[in-house]
């Protein structure tokens, strides 16, 4: 058997499919609450309930042979353009030194965030969402590139190290496309026993800003230890206004667990500030939610979630499609019912 046989003889297959199917009710008249700024719309102003929120469906594709692998990962939900059309978040393949050092070229997931390989896997983490106040500062989750990891130990602690270059083009809701370049992304993570700490460091060049050199900074911190579960994050990002004034902002969040069999209750507190003044109303709330997570299968889970959100003063939040002549600062509430699976 030749090099081409052997290979094709050793390799392995697989095939996940994950997915979030969730009601959302904002008991808000003025705006729209939506998960990011890349969705048209959301409950409240256009909706009474929705399900565009959070829901949506995937499937992950992945080839192993020897040293060589490929990975595929196909989405499908509520786009910029109001559509469900699936797109590709991940495209690549892998080329493996050795056990511990990796190269990949392709579409890849920017590890910007402690939870950025699973954020579109609910059933990964014990909030119905992750909180919209710190992962709406970066719609740039993946990049057409390039990336190494490399593998290593500190003493107890185990080590993930990487380096992504590339480039992204990210469609608004308003038909735009904002073409982001000279994508650097410096990322890394620690793990010992119940603790996992994640740094990341990117810097982008974004064609509708000015000066185009943006930067992306975030801190996480995850504990894991039956029957308690606490993970949270700090971000900072700095650019600029299309205008040349400098846009800088700050959020972060905090979220705690106590398993008690197969449910879990949770608190979460998040908060968005900017710390910049661009001429324009800041984009800056804070929000707290308690809910409940049912495992009432293996690979299935059941959340319920109540969120009080409370744009700052002088804000509407993060909502979206704002009427005109509405007060500022103006606090509301949400309730969400979720089911997440992941196979």
């Amino acid at each position: 058997m030749g090099v081409v046989g052997a290979a094709m003889a050793d390799s392995q297959v697989a095939l996940h499919a994950f997915g979030t199917l969730a009601a959302t009710k904002a008991d808000l008249a003025w705006g729209d609450y939506t998960r990011d700024n890349l969705q048209p719309q959301g409950s409240g102003r256009s909706h009474q309930w929705t399900m565009d929120t959070d829901s949506r469906l995937g499937a992950q594709l992945s080839w192993q042979a020897g040293d060589v692998g490929a990975q595929v990962q196909l989405v499908s939900d509520y786009r910029p353009d109001g559509s469900y059309a699936p797109y590709l978040s991940w495209a690549n393949l892998t080329y493996a030194v050795d056990s511990q050092w990796r190269f990949r070229v392709g579409r890849i997931a920017l590890d910007s965030f402690l939870l950025s390989d699973s954020r579109l896997v609910g059933l990964t983490y014990y909030s119905v969402r992750l909180p919209i106040e710190v992962y709406r500062l970066l719609p740039l989750y993946d990049a057409d590139g390039m990336d190494t990891n490399l593998k290593w130990r500190w003493g107890a602690w185990r080590q993930n190290s990487s380096v992504l270059v590339g480039h992204k083009t990210v469609d608004t809701v308003r038909g735009a496309h904002v073409h982001s370049t000279d994508v650097l992304g410096l990322f890394h993570t620690a793990e010992h026993g119940p603790w996992t700490l994640h740094a990341a460091y990117q810097q982008r060049r974004v064609d509708n800003q000015s000066p185009s050199l943006g930067h992306f900074y975030s801190l996480g911190l995850r504990y894991d230890s039956s029957p308690w579960i606490a993970y949270g994050e700090f971000v900072r990002t700095s650019a600029f206004t299309g205008s040349g004034r400098a846009l800088v902002r700050e959020a972060e969040y905090a979220t705690v667990g106590y398993r008690v069999q197969a449910f879990t209750p949770f608190l979460l507190a998040s908060s968005l500030q900017q710390l910049s003044d661009t001429g324009q109303l800041p984009v800056a709330q804070q929000s707290w939610a308690i809910g409940l997570r049912w495992d009432w299968a293996r690979h299935a889970d059941l959340k319920l979630q109540w969120d009080h959100v409370r744009p700052r003063s002088g804000s509407y939040g993060t909502e979206q499609n704002v009427a005109p002549g509405t007060a500022t600062g103006q606090a509301f509430h949400v309730i969400t019912l979720a089911v997440d699976f992941a196979y």
